[in-house]
């Protein structure tokens, strides 16, 4: 049979993920199969824990799925909410949409507080729908929601559902590795986020903080947990029994895709944490303001614009497709338009782990100038280039 690869020719993914993968990381994934048990693998298994726990800022427990995002934000509501449970969902994107279509599927009753999609949250509205709807077992958000490049505030709505002993579910898929989170400072009781954004390393790993407070949110589920593999319980049971030789869980550890993890997780913690949320944001504010000196329009506000992407939105008069065509066929380089949920004429730039780097804008911006100059784009000023390297 004839193998066809998707890309023959290299491209760069300045999209919000999947990201860019070092060649260190890849070569570990071409390194011989290894079993996912043994003394070797618990070697493997114990230094990506402990990894982990720095970048999360946290001594919670650690559940590292066989999954993307999704499934351990899936883990996270089917184990903890029973049916008929109200959980407050912070909503202003397509991401925090998933959130309500999963509880609902699980039978947990969406309590929805909207905000505008260019928009973070009223920390009053959070505080009067608590007092509101008193019996809420759980308050869900998405950190940076990627549908949009907005921000929103979890460190302060996480502090209100501390107060009032309410679980927190915080999906940190875009913002882990690239932006400001301290899981155990700011009371997060379920974080969950994936290998393929801001970790630079391959999609198929996902990764869930869980607190105590969480796992007694578990524990004292009335309803029997539906599932077998992305159920919590049943997943502790396995870790706890097979704790000295298998302890990923019930199932099969990738071990290829933990390889690759170690080295992205590696070259994080070698440049430091700090350091490296910091050359996000310097990145960041580059990236806006030659967007916007160009004539773009950005789509969020400084204040809460994401640091590990940025959205902006095309003159109706220009084709999205056409420009994201452009980029891609033209100039080898892809950036994303809006997933069908906020405006046709949006387009998302990913920067994140790699991508958050002189290296991989410089070129994207020359790319994009090219692209907007063939469809006659009318520059408040020319020079992409310049404008952004005088602005890093």
């Amino acid at each position: 049979m004839e193998v066809i690869l998707f890309n023959m020719k290299r491209k760069r993914l300045m999209i919000p993920g999947p990201t860019e993968v070092s060649d260190e990381a890849l070569e570990c994934m071409s390194l011989p199969i290894q079993p996912h048990y043994g003394d070797k693998w618990m070697e493997i298994y114990t230094e990506t824990q402990k990894k982990l726990r720095k970048i999360f800022k946290t001594e919670n427990d650690i559940i590292i799925y066989t999954a993307t995002g999704s499934g351990a934000i899936e883990s996270a509501i089917s184990s903890a909410i029973d049916p008929g449970d109200k959980v407050l969902i912070c909503h202003n994107g397509y991401f925090s949409q998933r959130l309500i279509d999963m509880v609902q599927l699980w039978g947990g009753e969406p309590v929805i507080l909207e905000a505008r999609l260019n928009q973070s949250f009223d920390t009053s509205k959070v505080t009067e729908t608590i007092n509101l709807y008193t019996d809420l077992k759980m308050i869900a958000m998405v950190h940076v929601e990627t549908s949009t490049g907005v921000e929103n505030n979890i460190k302060q709505i996480c502090d209100i559902a501390n107060k009032n002993n309410i679980v927190t579910l915080v999906d940190c898929v875009a913002s882990l590795g690239g932006t400001e989170l301290n899981v155990d400072d700011w009371h997060v009781d379920f974080a969950a986020t994936g290998s393929q954004k801001c970790f630079e390393s391959p999609a198929g790993l996902s990764f869930l903080s869980v607190s105590e407070k969480a796992w007694d949110a578990v524990s004292q589920k009335k309803s029997k947990i539906g599932g077998w593999y992305l159920n919590l319980s049943n997943i502790r049971k396995y870790q706890k029994k097979w704790s000295h030789w298998h302890s990923h869980g019930p199932n099969t550890a990738p071990v290829s895709l933990y390889l690759a993890l170690n080295v992205s997780l590696d070259r994080i913690l070698k440049e430091g944490l700090g350091e490296r949320i910091m050359r996000h944001e310097k990145m960041t504010g580059a990236v806006r303001k030659t967007l916007e000196t160009l004539g773009l329009k950005l789509f969020a506000d400084d204040k809460i614009a994401s640091k590990t992407l940025t959205s902006f939105l095309l003159p109706e008069k220009i084709n999205a497709l056409d420009f994201i065509g452009l980029m891609r066929e033209k100039y080898d380089i892809f950036v994303s338009g809006d997933v069908g949920y906020v405006d046709n004429q949006l387009i998302r730039l990913g920067h994140m782990g790699i991508t958050a780097s002189a290296s991989f804008l410089t070129p994207t911006f020359e790319a994009l100038e090219a692209s907007l100059n063939s469809l006659n784009f009318e520059f408040s000023e020319r020079n992409a280039k310049k404008i952004f390297t005088e602005n890093i």
